[in-house]
């Protein structure tokens, strides 16, 4: 990623606050001088980084200016967001019919709202205009690849309604009935079967399990399959947990492993189980055998199997009982006909054989790398743009060191608008193997600002957050598809490789605004940069020693509780003015403070079952969305 600068998420923030700054000139807050100097300085700023945008220049001399100018445009960002939230509440504590200027007239607070704004905005204003001043050139520059326009109309994006159900395994057919034949054949001599698929990232390890997971003699010969995603951290207790969460969903979230094992016995120990322990990366033999003695507890019957995925050998050594299964790079053909399915075009016929022998050799054998080039073909809309695509991406020089990640870079590059690119650096701040919901993800992007409704538009932002998320998905930048019976999208992963990319779009781009922490140890850290957090995640093994802690995030816009004992909410919730999506639907919270009236700019609320609501929350007259 060091050959990239991105400038997406401040050109999408600039365009965001010019917005802004344009509604609230209109305003009777008397500093309308300050706001149109403000305004013409963000201008200047953006036209500079339109039109260096494919210049070629030295990125490390440009890193800074960046910085700074994310720094300014955040500030104004936030004042013009304060500037919104005092409007709204004026209008709700006093009504809507009187003025504001009328109300404020002899307020002694507004004299000095007012004052605090206007020097804030002439010294943005004027930190803006020292910036501007350097001309220095910045855009998203490319060293290594071809730059291609990519700020497209969204509305002219190939529909990416018609993609087919996800893509099962191309040219592995026989790796999986050999799989299937193993565990029959093993399963009846041993205690516990534990069979390890080794690879690569990208090879399609997971797509591999799930058909072996779904095929019809392994539901045949097992009593219950059970799906557990492991990934970095092995915590027996968590997993343990998993195994029983997919058993019986309304199991308690105890830590208390005899608790657990005891639940555990209770629903195995006279049947058969096929676990898959995916995407395991621990290579401590205690642990594994300590996992081991706990399955071996809740039943002693012969015939349970385990499969598990894995990049490591030494895991594989660790965990097997008498068999492993390598993975290796798909043939030619198997690539082609897996890029024609991902494609999902009729038209490929007419690509001259010399151009699909020289892409053929770039999937290099991977099916990652297929399904993202494939991803970008199906986005074109017509012949002569799929010709040209496909003659780009035969010219484009890939680094065999580093194919995968370079391929899924190249395509978010090429993603039709930077709002969308931000989009995806987002889901960066969610852990690995995380389930991205689908209507939850609209409505976070939504409420951190990086969807805007263009002038006389008739679309909804929530139509725009669908559109991009199916734009996303088409393009193989989501996966691991869950659909309810009739067909309708819920939820969706991030391949770890894409995820990886996401986190290094945003740590060059400095979007690190957000904190997800799952651990006491990272407390500090909270408190020394709550100043610029606009998200924060709140799981497994969190602890608020002071209770009103979550007021030192005083620019947030997204708070997520998702741990059971989290049983409180503090009432100074009430002086997040920038909140905007809340929820705690699975944490241990069964009363919702007063102060929560006063979130002006709440859109998304979603709740627990049984949970005490407080009088008055017409107040919240932004509101869109309520969820249990």
């Amino acid at each position: 990623m060091a050959e990239f600068l991105w400038t997406f998420a401040v050109q999408e923030v600039l365009k965001k606050t010019l917005k802004l700054a344009a509604e609230q000139v209109g305003l009777a807050w008397g500093f309308k001088d300050e706001l149109l100097k403000m305004k013409d300085s963000l201008l200047m700023a953006q036209a500079i980084l339109t039109d260096v945008e494919k210049m070629k220049v030295d990125l490390n001399s440009l890193k800074l200016w960046v910085k700074k100018l994310e720094d300014i445009v955040f500030k104004a960002d936030v004042l013009l967001d304060e500037l919104a939230y005092e409007d709204v509440r004026s209008k709700v504590e006093i009504g809507k019919d009187m003025m504001v200027r009328n109300f404020f007239s002899f307020s002694k607070n507004f004299f000095v709202f007012r004052l605090k704004i206007a020097n804030e905005i002439t010294t943005v204003t004027k930190k803006l205009d020292e910036l501007v001043s350097t001309k220095c050139p910045l855009g998203c520059v490319a060293t290594t690849f071809n730059e291609i326009e990519t700020e497209t109309d969204l509305n002219q994006v190939r529909e990416t309604d018609s993609f087919p159900d996800e893509i099962g395994v191309i040219g592995r057919e026989t790796e999986v009935s050999n799989i299937v034949d193993k565990l029959l054949a093993l399963k009846n001599q041993e205690t516990l079967v534990v069979l390890p698929i080794v690879g690569t990232g990208g090879l399609g390890k997971t797509t591999l399990v799930k058909e072996v997971f779904h095929h019809d003699m392994i539901r045949k010969n097992f009593d219950t399959t059970i799906w557990v995603c492991v990934s970095d951290h092995f915590k027996i207790n968590k997993i343990l947990r998993a195994i029983v969460g997919s058993l019986n969903p309304t199991f308690g979230g105890s830590d208390e492993r005899e608790l657990i094992l005891r639940e555990l016995k209770s629903l195995l120990s006279v049947k058969k189980y096929f676990l898959v322990l995916d995407d395991v990366w621990n290579e401590e033999p205690v642990l594994w055998n300590e996992l081991r003695a706990c399955l071996l507890k809740i039943s002693q019957n012969v015939g349970s199997a385990i499969v598990v995925t894995t990049r490591s050998d030494k895991v594989a050594e660790i965990m097997e009982t008498n068999y492993r299964h390598h993975l290796r790079q798909l043939s030619d053909h198997h690539c082609w006909s897996l890029f024609e399915e991902c494609a999902f075009r009729s038209d490929l016929s007419i690509i001259p054989i010399v151009i699909r022998e020289l892409l053929v050799k770039k999937f290099g054998g991977i099916p990652l790398v297929v399904k993202v080039l494939g991803g970008m073909v199906k986005s074109c809309k017509n012949d002569d743009e799929l010709q040209s695509t496909l003659e780009n991406l035969v010219r484009i020089e890939l680094p065999k060191e580093n194919l995968i990640l370079s391929t899924i870079k190249l395509s978010v590059d090429r993603l039709p608008s930077s709002s969308l690119k931000q989009c995806f650096a987002y889901c960066s701040n969610f852990p690995p193997d995380f389930c991205f919901y689908k209507e939850a993800l609209v409505q976070m992007w939504i409420a951190q600002g990086f969807i805007q409704l263009p002038n006389g538009s008739n679309v909804t932002m929530e139509d725009i957050g669908v559109m991009y998320f199916d734009i996303l998905l088409s393009r193989s930048l989501f996966q691991d598809v869950f659909k309810d019976k009739r067909g309708k999208i819920i939820y969706c992963k991030m391949h770890d490789h894409i995820h990886e990319v996401a986190c290094a779009i945003s740590n060059d781009q400095n979007l690190r605004r957000h904190l997800v922490t799952n651990g006491k140890s990272e407390s500090d850290e909270v408190l020394s940069i709550r100043q610029r957090r606009r998200i924060v995640y709140c799981c497994e093994n969190v602890h608020f020693d002071n209770r009103d802690m979550i007021i030192n995030f005083i620019y947030l816009r997204v708070l997520i509780i998702d741990y059971g004992f989290i049983t409180e909410l503090s009432d100074t919730i009430g002086k997040l003015k920038h909140l905007r999506y809340l929820d705690i639907s699975k944490s241990g919270i069964n009363t919702l403070p007063k102060s929560i009236v006063l979130l002006y700019n709440l859109q998304t609320l979603k709740l627990g079952r049984d949970v005490k609501l407080p009088t008055k929350l017409r107040k919240l007259v932004n509101f869109k969305a309520f969820g249990i």
